[in-house]
């Protein structure tokens, strides 16, 4: 008969509950608990004592009830025969858990029938080493946390697979945002299978949503992340796109300030640098430029234009209908020297076929057959 004369802890890795593998041990035998631990003795599959971190002599006054062997091998001294098992009641961190299969719920928003699985972790920690022991362990030399995740995984998948589905359902969350409601997805799902594993000695201390399994390639969830694109996705990009313009705009105004000119004076700039480039412009109409934008240029070519329209309009006290005729044709060729002029200096080429109007003195085209700035016909 081997009789142990000191009782410790012997597992090779921390588990939830070790069982000494000696069974016998003489009447002053040494219990030594180390901390984050409970040692229970039992006997006939009762259990004697309990006892926290510590060094002690097991006798019958701390372990009332127990019977001796009697064996003569002993010399009288009978050894107690007993079971002493380890529990360790330190937290057990990152014990992994996963729905077996996906569960099936109703979209809030559109009611196509969807399915959701997920996964995470969970740390479990010892709160009633004798509950544990009576309700989950039995016979079991060794019980690790991933042995008490399997033993927990009948109930747990049908909590979890429960309450996700109506969680999802009774919150309005939509499937491509439940990602973003994973925390408070795992704080009810704690709360919910906490009396569980309590009922079996255990502290649910954390329990963790890390992730959770859409059903990709489903035709309904494939119509649904469609119709989510459509009516989400799209409209928040092109706010991000407004937002970005206006972004670079305030930073293009910064550098002009920081330059020395305005909005108005850059698109100066880019009217001349086109008006240099597209040589012989039939007209200023057809070249569809804004004359106030540019400041040199709109000077000479405004100025020319007011002697033209004086002379076209005012004619000289006493001349006739011809005279007053012949007066306009030479104020139109007046006009059309100083346009040719101006478009010399924008750096644009004069065209044979342009023509003025007699009255208001203002540029037309070969095609016009009445003057769109004051109505007149076209003098042929």
């Amino acid at each position: 008969m081997n009789v142990a004369e000191v009782l410790k802890y012997g597992g090779e890795e921390p588990v939830l509950l070790w069982r000494h593998p000696v069974t016998d041990f003489a009447s002053g035998s040494q219990l030594v608990v180390h901390e984050a631990q409970v040692a229970l003795v039992l006997q006939n599959g009762k259990i004697l004592g309990q006892f926290g971190p510590g060094r002690y002599s097991l006798t019958t006054q701390n372990l009332p009830g127990i019977q001796r062997v009697v064996n003569g091998l002993f010399g009288g001294a009978s050894p107690f025969h007993c079971e002493v098992y380890f529990v360790s009641t330190a937290e057990r961190l990152g014990l992994r858990w996963g729905t077996e299969g996906r569960v099936t719920y109703l979209d809030p928003a559109t009611g196509i029938p969807l399915s959701l699985g997920a996964n995470g972790a969970v740390s479990l920690r010892v709160k009633d080493p004798a509950l544990l022991l009576r309700r989950l362990v039995g016979t079991a030399p060794v019980l690790d946390g991933h042995a008490a995740m399997e033993s927990f995984n009948f109930f747990l998948q049908s909590r979890v697979k429960n309450y996700l589905g109506a969680y999802m359902h009774a919150g309005g969350v939509s499937i491509f945002e439940v990602d973003g409601h994973l925390t408070e997805l795992s704080t009810a799902l704690q709360q919910r299978l906490a009396p569980d594993f309590a009922a079996y000695g255990l502290e649910l201390v954390q329990l963790q949503v890390m992730g959770t399994a859409k059903p990709d390639g489903e035709a309904g969830f494939e119509r649904l992340r469609q119709t989510y694109a459509d009516q989400f996705l799209r409209p928040k990009n092109a706010q991000i796109d407004q937002t970005v313009a206006l972004i670079q705009a305030d930073t293009d105004a910064e550098v002009r300030r920081r330059q020395g000119y305005t909005w108005q004076e850059e698109q100066s700039f880019a009217v001349a640098k086109e008006l240099a480039r597209n040589e012989g412009v039939g007209s200023f109409t057809s070249a569809g430029i804004g004359l106030g934008m540019m400041g040199g240029i709109g000077t000479a070519i405004g100025g020319a234009m007011a002697q033209v329209t004086g002379a076209a309009v005012t004619p000289a006290a006493g001349q006739s209908a011809t005279a007053q005729k012949h007066g306009a044709r030479q104020s139109a060729g007046t006009a059309q020297d100083h346009q040719s002029a101006a478009m010399k200096q924008a750096g644009a080429a004069p065209t044979g076929d342009a023509a003025f109007c007699v009255r208001c003195g203002q540029p037309l085209q070969p095609s016009f057959t009445f003057c769109p700035h004051c109505g007149a016909p076209k003098e042929e």
